[in-house]
């Protein structure tokens, strides 16, 4: 799942451990799920580590990639 969907299934209380065990903040996390913000390839892999897999890096890149072509 990407990050706006573990927002929404899991909360923001979740969200914020998970952020902050990945070495972010709950507010980086939250630019992240609402498109504000791009992972990097290193954070979107300590999300997905630090969220037990449940955060996709795939879903992570991908949601970055959408962003990058919609803004060329």
């Amino acid at each position: 799942m990407n990050a706006k969907q573990f927002l929404e299934t899991y909360g923001w209380e979740r969200a914020e451990e998970v952020a902050i065990a990945a070495g972010t903040n709950r507010a980086y996390f939250s630019h992240i799920a609402h498109g504000h913000r791009n992972a990097s390839l290193a954070l979107a892999e300590r999300l997905v580590k630090a969220s037990g897999g449940e955060l996709d890096l795939l879903a992570l890149m991908k949601a970055t990639q959408s962003r990058k072509e919609a803004a060329a």
